[in-house]
C-alpha cells in the first residue's frame, strides 16, 4: 500500500500580501479529536492527531488558498491580478490537525481542520473555502446558505469548479512525525557486465487480426442533460413531467399577495427566486375503497366485541385482506416534483411544485406594480436610517413573503418593497447572461474545394442523386467519397449554380469558420480537424440542451416563405379550418396564407452547439452557433401533398413521398445575427455547399452521436402537430442570437395562467397582449417573448454573483443620491460611465458575444 507522505518545506509569503482576519465564527474547541498523545503499540505503529500551530504546515497553504478564495468572491481590490490575500487566523474555536498513522518511522500524515459546529473536519483547502466564504459574507450564520459540500450535499469536484477552485491535487507540506521521513534516492545498482546476446529461432503461430468491435460512445454524455430530458417529456397519470430545472430563474407564486395599497387593486403576486435543487416526492391516498369500508361499518365502534370474541378493528383488518385478496387497491399513488427555490434579495428558500410557479418568461410584471414600488422605495429611502441602510444594501434582506399574512400592513409593505425591488432587478439582470456548457471534442472531417480550372455546378445525373446529407454527415460524405475515387460525382464540395471557388470559400468561412476553411485545400486529401462542441447552453434565466426542441424569433414566412429546393413550403389550411371559415365567412374573403403555418413560430431541435472563427472585414471573430433540424406548427388534420397517396403501377396504392433533388443547403445568415432569413425563389440565391452522397454501408458516427441516444419531440399544442420543414438528412446552421428560449409544452395549461388566458381570449384587445403567451407554444413567433442575453460569463455560479452585485450597484446608486439630498451634500452625477463599464466586465473574454463581438475586445 503507498504511503502518503508530505514534504517538510518552509513556506513564505512574498510580494503584495494583504492578511484578513474572520469577522465571525461557527466554531468551538469542543469539536476537536481527544486523541492526541502520540502512542506506540506493540507493532511500532502510531495512530494519533498531532495539533499544528497557524504557522506549521499544512496551514500557510490552506490560509493562502481559502484566503484568495474569500478575496475573489467578495471582490476585494486586486484578489484578480496577482495580489494575495492570505487567512491571519483560523476561525475562532478552529484548529488544525495532522493524523499520524502507520508505522512510527514513516506514518500516513493526513491534514484535517477542525472546529465546525455543523462540520466534522474539512480535508482540504478547497472543502474548507465554500465554508470561509460563508463565515465572512453571512451575518446571520444561516447554515442554509454555506456552499460547502457538507451542506449542499454536491460532490467537491462540481463545487470546486463552479467557484474556480484548483482541481489539482497538491501535497501540503506537513513535517513528517519520523524525522527524516523517507530517504531520498535509492541505492545504485550493481552494473554488470555486458555480454552479446545470442540470435535465437522461435516457431509460432501466425498473430490474427484483432476483431473489429463497434465503437461505443466516445464521449460522455452529462447526466444532468438526460435528466432534465427525459423528465420534461416523460409524462403519465402518476407522474407528471418536470417544467423547471437546477439555476433556472422561475416566478414563484404567493400563498398570500402582499398588497400594496389598501385602495388600489394593486398587489405583489409573485416573487423571483433560483431553482435551487428538486426532488421526486411520492403522494398516497384513499381511491375511495376506504371510504366505503367506513360506511360499510369497519371503523365503527372500535373495541367492542361480538360473538366470536374479536373487536370490530380486528374484523376491520380481515375485510382489508380479503378486499385486497380479491385484487381490489384501497390505496392510489401519485409522484411530483418539489422544488426548493432561494427567493431572490431574501435569506429565505421555500419549497415549491410545478403548479406553484410560472417560468420566467410567463409572467409579465404589471407597470402600475412597478411605478408605485419605486414610489414606495422612494418614501422608505427618505425616511431609513442612514447607517441601517447602508448595511442592508450589502445582505439579504430577512423579509420572508412567504409569511402569512392576509391583512394590508404599511410597515409589511415597507419591508417588501426593498428586498422585492432588488430581487426584480437581479432577475432581469440574470436574463443578460449566457454561456455554453459541458464541452467536449468534435472530430469533424473537412472536405476540399473545387479545382479553380473546373466549372462549379451541380454533379452529373442529379436525378440519381437522394438528398444530401445533414452539412457535417455532407462533409463526411466528401471525404468517404474521395477515399473511394468516385468517377460519377465530383470529390469536392460544390454550391448553387454559378458560384466560384471564391464563393465557396467565403460561404464556408461563414457557415464552419475560418479554421475549417483554412484546411479546404483541393491539392491535398480531406483533413478532420478538432472542433470544441457544447453539450448545454445557459441561455438568460432558462437552461438548454442539445437534442432539445427550441424556439426561434422567427416566424415561418420569414424564412423561405414559398419554398426552396432545400426547404418545404409552408403548411396551409385543414379541411376542418376551411369549413369552419366557410360557416362565417364567403370563401372568396378568405385568404389561405393567413390561415396556415407562415405566422406561426419555427422551432430547431438542436443537434449541434459550436464555436466558429469567422474571418471578416473588420477581422477575425467568434461567433456561436446552433445547428439542427426546424419543424413548424401545422393543422393537426392538415395532409402534407408529399404524404398523400398515388394511384399507379409503381406506386401500387401506398403512400409515397415526392422525393427532390437538393443541390444546395439554405441557412440563415451567420453574419447578420437577428436578421431575419428570407427565403430565395431561385437556386442561384441560396447561399448553401452540396457534397457528394454519402455511400452506403458508412454508419460512422462521431462524438455525442455515437452514444446512439436519442429524445423524443414533446407534445405540440393542442390542435398542431409538429412537421419538419427541411428534407431528411438536412440542417440548419443559425446564429445563437435568433434562439428565443424553451419551449413550454401545454404552457396555457397551467393551473396559474388558466384564468389570464380566458380573459386573454375574451377580448381583440387580449388576443393582442398576450402574444407574450402564444409565443411561449409557438402560435405566434418567438419574438414576442425571448430572451435576449448579450454578455458572457464564465458559469452560472458566477452570472448569479454578477447579477446580485449589479442590482446592488445600482440600487446603491439610488441611495446614494437621496442619502446626499438628506444630507445636504452634492447629489452625484449621472454619468453611468462606470457603471457601463462595470456591466461589460467579462464580455471581453473567450465568448463574448452569443453572435459575433470582435476577437481583439
Amino acid at each position: 500500500m503507498a504511503v502518503r507522505q508530505i514534504a517538510n518545506k518552509a513556506v513564505t509569503f512574498t510580494g503584495d500580501v494583504t492578511f484578513i482576519e474572520f469577522p465571525r465564527s461557527d466554531g468551538s474547541s469542543s469539536q476537536w479529536p481527544a486523541n492526541t498523545k502520540k502512542v506506540v503499540d506493540r507493532d511500532g505503529a502510531v495512530n494519533y492527531m498531532s495539533p499544528q500551530d497557524i504557522d506549521g504546515s499544512p496551514s500557510p497553504i490552506w490560509r493562502k488558498n481559502a484566503g484568495m478564495a474569500v478575496a475573489k468572491a467578495m471582490g476585494m481590490e486586486g484578489a484578480n491580478t496577482g495580489k494575495q490575500y492570505v487567512l491571519k487566523d483560523w476561525p475562532a474555536g478552529y484548529g488544525m490537525f495532522i493524523h499520524l498513522k502507520g508505522p512510527e518511522k514513516r506514518p500516513r500524515n493526513d491534514p484535517y481542520l477542525y472546529g465546525s459546529s455543523s462540520v466534522n473536519k474539512f480535508r482540504s483547502s478547497n472543502e474548507f473555502s465554500p465554508h470561509a466564504i460563508w463565515l465572512f459574507m453571512d451575518e446571520t450564520l444561516n447554515h442554509g446558505n454555506c456552499q460547502c459540500k457538507y451542506s449542499t450535499k454536491k460532490p467537491q469536484l462540481a463545487i470546486s469548479q463552479s467557484m474556480g477552485l484548483s482541481t489539482r491535487q497538491l501535497n501540503s507540506p506537513v513535517p513528517s512525525a519520523g524525522g527524516s521521513g523517507r530517504p531520498r534516492g535509492r541505492p545504485k545498482r550493481e552494473v554488470r557486465a555486458k555480454t552479446t546476446a545470442k540470435p535465437y529461432t522461435a516457431v509460432r503461430r501466425v498473430p490474427r487480426p484483432k476483431k473489429s468491435q463497434e465503437q461505443g460512445p466516445s464521449v460522455a454524455v452529462t447526466a444532468e442533460k438526460v435528466r432534465d430530458l427525459e423528465e420534461s417529456l416523460h409524462e403519465t397519470e402518476v407522474l407528471p413531467s418536470r417544467t423547471f430545472r437546477e439555476g433556472e430563474v422561475l416566478w414563484c407564486r404567493l400563498q398570500e399577495p402582499i398588497v400594496i395599497s389598501d385602495d388600489l387593486p394593486d398587489t405583489i403576486d409573485y416573487w423571483p427566486g433560483v431553482v435551487d435543487e428538486w426532488d421526486l416526492k411520492t403522494k398516497i391516498m384513499s381511491n375511495g375503497i376506504a371510504s366505503r369500508a367506513k360506511d360499510e361499518g369497519l371503523g365503527d365502534d372500535e373495541g367492542a366485541g361480538d360473538e366470536d370474541g374479536a373487536s370490530n378493528s380486528v374484523r376491520a383488518s380481515r375485510r382489508v385482506r380479503q378486499k385486497t385478496a380479491k385484487g381490489e387497491i384501497l390505496w392510489k399513488t401519485e409522484q411530483y416534483y418539489a422544488y426548493k427555490v432561494k427567493l431572490l434579495g431574501t435569506t429565505h428558500t421555500v419549497k415549491l411544485t410545478d403548479n406553484d410557479a410560472l417560468p420566467y418568461l410567463a409572467y409579465s410584471l404589471p407597470q402600475d406594480l412597478v411605478n408605485k414600488c419605486f414610489s414606495i422605495l422612494n418614501d422608505v429611502m427618505q425616511a431609513a436610517e442612514i447607517e441601517t441602510m447602508d448595511q442592508q444594501l450589502e445582505n439579504d434582506f430577512p423579509f420572508d413573503p412567504f409569511e402569512d399574512s392576509k391583512k394590508f400592513s404599511v410597515e409589511r409593505i415597507r419591508e417588501a418593497v426593498v428586498p422585492y425591488t432588488l430581487a426584480v432587478e437581479m432577475a432581469k439582470n440574470l436574463t443578460c447572461y449566457w454561456t455554453p456548457t459541458d464541452q467536449y471534442e468534435y472530430q469533424l472531417p473537412v472536405p476540399s474545394l473545387p479545382p479553380q480550372e473546373l466549372p462549379n455546378g451541380p454533379p452529373p445525373s442529379t436525378s440519381t442523386v437522394r438528398p444530401h446529407a445533414t452539412l457535417h454527415e455532407a462533409i463526411e460524405a466528401a471525404m468517404a467519397n474521395n477515399a473511394q475515387g468516385s468517377t460519377t460525382s465530383p470529390s469536392y464540395i460544390t454550391g448553387a449554380a454559378g458560384q466560384t471557388r471564391s464563393d465557396l470559400q467565403a460561404t464556408a468561412n461563414n457557415l464552419l469558420g475560418k479554421t475549417v476553411t483554412d484546411e479546404m485545400v483541393s491539392s491535398s486529401p480531406a483533413k478532420t480537424i478538432t472542433q470544441m462542441r457544447y453539450q448545454g447552453l445557459w441561455w438568460g434565466a432558462e437552461r438548454i440542451w442539445t437534442d432539445e426542441l427550441v424556439r426561434l424569433k422567427l416566424a415561418r414566412y420569414q424564412f423561405a416563405p414559398t419554398g426552396t429546393n432545400t426547404v418545404y413550403p409552408p403548411s396551409g389550411m385543414s379541411e376542418a379550418t376551411q369549413h369552419a371559415l366557410a360557416e362565417h365567412q364567403p370563401p372568396g374573403d378568405i385568404v389561405p396564407e393567413a390561415f396556415g403555418s407562415g405566422d406561426r413560430g419555427i422551432f430547431m431541435l438542436v443537434d449541434g452547439l459550436f464555436v466558429a472563427d469567422v474571418q471578416t472585414a473588420e477581422g477575425v471573430i467568434k461567433e456561436c452557433r446552433a445547428s439542427g433540424m426546424l419543424y413548424e406548427l401545422a393543422d393537426e388534420d392538415w395532409v402534407d401533398p408529399r404524404e398523400m397517396v398515388v394511384d399507379g403501377p409503381e406506386s401500387k396504392g401506398k403512400a409515397r413521398a415526392m422525393d427532390g433533388v437538393v443541390e444546395t443547403a439554405e441557412a440563415p445568415s451567420a453574419s447578420r445575427p437577428g436578421t431575419p432569413v428570407q427565403g430565395a425563389p431561385s437556386t442561384s440565391q441560396v447561399n448553401g455547399l452540396a457534397t457528394p452522397p454519402l455511400s452506403k454501408g458508412n454508419g460512422a458516427t462521431n462524438g455525442l452521436a455515437s452514444s446512439g441516444r436519442h429524445f423524443d419531440l414533446p407534445i405540440p399544442p393542442r390542435g398542431f402537430k409538429f412537421r419538419s420543414i427541411l428534407p431528411p438528412g438536412q440542417e440548419v446552421v443559425l446564429s445563437l442570437s435568433l434562439v428565443a428560449g424553451r419551449y413550454y409544452p401545454r404552457i396555457l395549461e397551467h393551473p396559474l395562467l388558466t384564468e389570464t388566458v380566458r380573459m386573454l381570449f375574451s377580448t381583440e384587445e387580449g388576443l393582442l397582449n398576450g402574444s407574450y403567451l402564444w409565443a411561449l407554444q409557438g402560435t405566434v413567433s418567438g419574438v414576442y417573448q425571448s430572451m435576449e442575453p448579450s454578455h458572457w460569463k464564465t458559469d452560472r455560479q458566477f452570472m448569479l454573483k454578477e447579477a446580485d452585485q449589479e442590482a446592488r450597484n445600482a440600487f446603491g446608486q439610488q441611495w446614494q443620491g437621496v442619502k446626499a439630498q438628506r444630507l445636504g451634500l452634492p447629489i452625484p452625477g449621472e454619468d453611468e460611465a462606470d457603471m457601463d463599464a462595470y456591466m461589460e466586465d467579462g464580455s471581453s473574454q473567450q465568448l463574448p458575444h452569443p453572435a459575433s463581438v470582435s476577437a481583439a475586445a
